[in-house]
C-alpha cells in the first residue's frame, strides 16, 4: 500500500505505470473492526501502510455476513479483493 498510487482530490481513477486500475487484492492483518448496520468497516494493515476497508451488507447473503462478523476480527490475517477509492483524500477499498 504504501506504494501504492494516489489520485488528486475528486479523481476515482488509479493508475499504475499507466494502467487503469479496476481492481486491487491486498493481504494484511486486521487491526479494528466496526460493525453497522449496512457495512463492515475494517483497518488492514498489509506492513506497508494501513487501508480502510469497507464491506456492504447485503440483506440477501446475511448467512455469510454473519459468518465473516464472526471470522473476521482484530488479529486475523485477511485477502481483501476490491475497488480502490478516494474520498477527502483518504484512501479506501470497497470489497
Amino acid at each position: 500500500l504504501k506504494n501504492a498510487p494516489s489520485a488528486a482530490s475528486g479523481e476515482q481513477n488509479f493508475t499504475v505505470d499507466g494502467h487503469e486500475l479496476h481492481q486491487v487484492t491486498i493481504v494484511g492483518l486486521i487491526m479494528t473492526a466496526e460493525e453497522q448496520n449496512t457495512n463492515l468497516q475494517y483497518t488492514i494493515d498489509d506492513g506497508t501502510d494501513d487501508i480502510i476497508v469497507k464491506m456492504w451488507v447485503d440483506q440477501e447473503s446475511e448467512e455469510l455476513m454473519v459468518q465473516r462478523r464472526a471470522e473476521w476480527r482484530e488479529g486475523k490475517v485477511v485477502r481483501v479483493v476490491g475497488q480502490l477509492r478516494m474520498f477527502n483524500n483518504s484512501r479506501s477499498i470497497v470489497a
